[in-house]
């Protein structure tokens, strides 16, 4: 985002909010902030990508074994980690009190990948108490390393900081990790998706810290209370933390893998219960081979889990495949082709200049060459709940350009499909379009009327970010008020 394109914003962000109350009280807030930008993107990062790592961090309280008691946790994690590629870095901590390192950080192969499932099917409330900052500290323990990639570090927790402390020593904990912490995160490429388990009446999440955690560094969050949700919510996580591009079979099932494709990774929901009894998905490979559960894999691996399973082919046959039984959740291809969408740091701000910029790279390096470039036929949707609407899209050297048309508050997902004579591949990058500045009204117990502001956005730089508010009475002149600093807000 350009300084000029987030000055228009933050003019046209800023403006008057009004709440009506009970009575003749009228109350307008105008807050005007004057941020300095962190360019989270400049061309040189693009040229270049860097490789992306997975960290995840698991609350094992006794608290969140209330709120938890079916173990999602548990079935979540196995199903991020069974997805990771081979290529990425990982690792998986748990915390209560104190923090403990379940599996060490490292390369996510076959034996990590084990490591990590064994451990999330038994997560016990160990712990009244939850450290959740140190947590987070351990868990990226390398902030100053120059080398160090990418990270995206998957929070199930309820965002409770319990630890004994007073109340005054409570807010002071979580002032700290808001307003300090976050930001070492955010500038050291660190992004942060909160995941809140509530099953049942007696579950408590601090919905507030969890979303301010994740809308600081442009991560995701949601709170979930059932098995399908949580995992259409990893499946979106995965879509930002991984580099490879998907595959959409047809009608008849049939999809292509394409010259330099290193591994395919196709992937089924369906819990035991429904496996049970029921035959094989089959993959119809073009030499007309079939691959089921059966078959022997010289190089790959079929995964039976407790709510999912799939399979890795490693260097699969050239051609046409076809999938027969069970329809996949998710088809991902890892090969020569990777598809790079920016502009999508959560929260998007919605603006007339609002837009996405889709890269192609091969092998980490930034595709440029325009006569491959000229083959392509690059299309792209916007999709939510509603509807999903075909943007227009425009060629710039060697990005494309994709333009957002009445983009509003909410979640959607950004639907890119890149077709070529030999190969057809897609991306879907979810994300959350919002205003960064929230003003809510409250009255304390003594009858005082308190204005609370909110700007949440991984590109402002908070040590710069100013307030101020103006209040009137009608018919009376208006009064600045001074904002003050809070944990959370001001």
């Amino acid at each position: 985002m350009h300084t000029t394109s987030f000055d228009k914003l933050i003019s046209g962000l800023l403006a008057a909010y009004v709440a009506r109350f009970t009575g003749h009280w009228h109350a307008a807030v105008f807050a005007r902030c004057f941020c300095a930008i962190i360019l989270t993107l400049s061309s040189a990062q693009a040229a270049a990508a860097a490789p992306v790592d997975v960290r995840i961090v698991v609350d094992v309280s006794k608290a969140m074994h209330v709120a938890d008691p079916e173990n999602l946790r548990g079935a979540g994690i196995e199903l991020l980690v069974q997805n990771l590629s081979n290529e990425q870095s990982a690792g998986l901590w748990a915390y209560s009190q104190l923090t403990q390192k379940l599996v060490e950080y490292g390369p996510a192969n076959g034996l990590w990948k084990q490591m990590a499932a064994i451990h999330s099917r038994h997560l016990e409330g160990q712990s009244e108490r939850a450290n959740l900052p140190g947590a987070v500290q351990a868990a990226t323990w390398d902030l100053d390393r120059p080398d160090r990639p990418v990270t995206h570090l998957v929070l199930f927790s309820n965002g409770r900081i319990d630890q004994g402390l007073t109340p005054l020593e409570h807010d002071n904990v979580k002032q700290l990790l808001l307003n300090s912490w976050a930001a070492k995160l955010r500038d050291a490429r660190v992004i942060v998706h909160t995941v809140a388990i509530a099953q049942g009446p007696q579950a408590e999440v601090d919905t507030d810290l969890l979303r301010q955690l994740a809308d600081l560094s442009g991560g995701l969050h949601k709170t979930v209370s059932d098995q399908s949700a949580l995992q259409t919510y990893l499946l979106d996580i995965l879509a930002l933390a991984e580099h490879a591009p998907q595959v959409q079979p047809d009608a008849n099932g049939r999809f292509q893998i394409a010259p330099g494709d290193q591994a395919l990774n196709v992937l089924w929901m369906q819990d035991e219960a429904a496996r049970n009894g029921q035959p094989s998905p089959v993959l119809l490979q073009p030499d007309g081979e079939r691959l089921d559960r059966l078959t022997p894999l010289d190089s790959g691996r079929w995964v039976l889990a407790q709510n999912f399973e799939m399979v890795t082919v490693r260097e699969p046959q050239v051609g046409w495949w076809q999938v027969e039984g069970v329809t996949p959740k998710r088809l991902t291809v890892l090969g020569d082709i990777e598809i790079r969408v920016d502009g999508l740091a959560t929260p998007v701000v919605p603006t007339e200049e609002s837009h996405a910029v889709i890269r192609l790279f091969s092998q980490g390096q930034l595709i440029e060459d325009a006569g491959f470039l000229d083959l392509l036929d690059v299309r792209v949707w916007l999709k939510d709940e509603r509807q999903t609407v075909p943007l227009p899209v425009d060629r710039s050297n060697e990005a494309f350009q994709a333009f957002f048309v009445n983009l509003g508050d909410g979640a959607y997902e950004l639907e890119v499909e890149v077709a070529a004579p030999t190969f057809r591949r897609h991306k879907t990058v979810p994300f959350v379009a919002a205003n960064p500045l929230r003003v809510d009204f409250k009255s304390t117990a003594d009858g005082e009327l308190v204005a609370w502001l909110q700007f949440n956005h991984a590109d402002v730089d908070y040590g710069t970010v100013r307030a101020g508010a103006k209040v009137r009475k009608p018919p009376q002149v208006g009064v600045i008020v001074p904002a003050e600093r809070l944990p959370a807000g001001l």
